[in-house]
């Protein structure tokens, strides 16, 4: 057998299987019963948040994101004495979401950025932005940063 492991009834490797189930989970009926990812892991963000206020830091909050992170962290934990598939699965499942609310993350900090330039460049008349990367570009002799 090799690495990826075949299973005799279906041409797809066992890994290719468990990451089509997880990706179907996560695009279907768990979606249907819970919501967005987005939504309940916010709901989630929330309850830990409140739980665990005593050993956060002052106003800080969980994020959806790193609640996806730490349910992949739950089902490997569980994997140390049930090794079960339906762990596995979950854990994909987890992680691709994860990487999808990284990716949203990304995007609202890029469009929070340009937004704090083009405030400051509305407040320095002697400031500019670059066209290529919208970052701040000094003139020189301006005397502003």
């Amino acid at each position: 057998m090799t690495n990826s492991q075949r299973d005799n009834s279906d041409n797809r490797s066992i890994r290719e299987k468990l990451l089509a189930k997880a990706a179907s989970l996560i695009t279907g009926q768990r979606q249907e019963d819970y919501g967005s990812p987005e939504e309940n892991f916010q709901h989630i963000a929330d309850s830990w948040t409140v739980h665990l206020r005593q050993i956060l830091k002052r106003d800080a909050k969980i994020s959806p994101r790193q609640v996806a992170e730490m349910m992949v962290l739950l089902k490997m934990a569980r994997t140390i004495k049930s090794p079960t598939e339906d762990s596995y699965v979950d854990a994909a499942g987890y992680a691709g979401i994860a990487g999808e609310l990284a990716e949203r993350e990304e995007q609202i900090r890029k469009i929070t950025q340009i937004a704090k330039i083009d405030e400051i460049t509305e407040n320095r008349p002697n400031l500019s932005l670059g066209k290529k990367d919208r970052e701040p570009v000094q003139f020189w002799g301006t005397g502003h940063p």
